[in-house]
């Protein structure tokens, strides 16, 4: 689906509703000095899609300790959207390293942009 031909139509929040799909962002564990790989799926709902027009893009903001490598684009299709980035922690502790994903899902000819607000959970030992 294409931008052009979609309707775009703005709800006042922008959020993801459970009609419309899920995200999962599975809690991260690692060890002081050694990364992880933290993933972020986005699977639309029976009669979306994922808009394969509109890039995603995942802006985090990691707490001091904790360093992230870029965020990239490992699975973007209609069915499913993937987002992988490394984590690497240098101090113990448990962080949430907050963010915001945005990315669009459509239903016929209109599209809904989507930003979401993301935390992944990282408890390192």
């Amino acid at each position: 689906m294409t931008i052009d031909a979609a309707i775009v139509v703005r709800d006042q929040h922008h959020r993801l509703r459970a009609n419309e799909g899920a995200i999962l962002v599975a809690p991260l564990h690692a060890s002081i000095d050694h990364g992880t790989t933290a993933t972020v799926l986005v699977t639309p709902a029976t009669d979306y899609q994922i808009n394969t027009d509109l890039t995603p893009h995942l802006e985090l903001a990691p707490p001091r300790a904790v360093e992230t490598t870029p965020v990239r684009l490992t699975r973007w299709e209609h069915g499913h959207l993937a987002l992988a980035l490394d984590v690497i922690a240098h101090e113990a502790g448990h962080y949430a390293i907050r963010g915001t994903l945005h990315f669009a899902v459509c239903k016929r000819e209109q599209c809904f942009p989507k930003i979401e607000p993301i935390e992944l959970a990282l408890d390192v030992h």
